[in-house]
């Protein structure tokens, strides 16, 4: 396999890779644990019964000049690119290969 997955958006979940995939892992996790896997991991969760909310935590990490390319993969190449540039969501680990100043509370 390699890439993208082909996806559907279902609503009101959102993207859906894989319907029945056969060859599944089942991972373990009492309630409160942290389970940590790449996001273009295909993965799903049991129902929430509770009256509590879900919550997830997505940390990503990309490359300085990172874009956003867009457009519709099954008409050809992508027609848009979006950079990822907002300084309000920018939180560098190195700089000049070196830790960051962590930032102030």
């Amino acid at each position: 396999m390699g890439g993208t997955l082909r996806h559907t958006y279902v609503d009101p979940l959102g993207f859906q890779c894989l319907t029945d995939p056969e060859d599944a892992v089942a991972v373990p996790a009492k309630v409160g644990s942290v389970v940590i896997f790449s996001s273009l991991t295909p993965h799903l969760t049991g129902p929430n019964h509770s009256n509590e909310v879900r919550r997830a935590y997505i940390l990503q990490y990309a490359p300085d000049g990172v874009e956003i390319l867009r457009g519709d993969p099954d008409a050809g190449p992508p027609t848009e690119r979006d950079s990822q540039d907002d300084p309000v969501r920018q939180f560098p680990v190195l700089v000049g290969g070196r830790p960051a100043t962590p930032l102030a509370s």
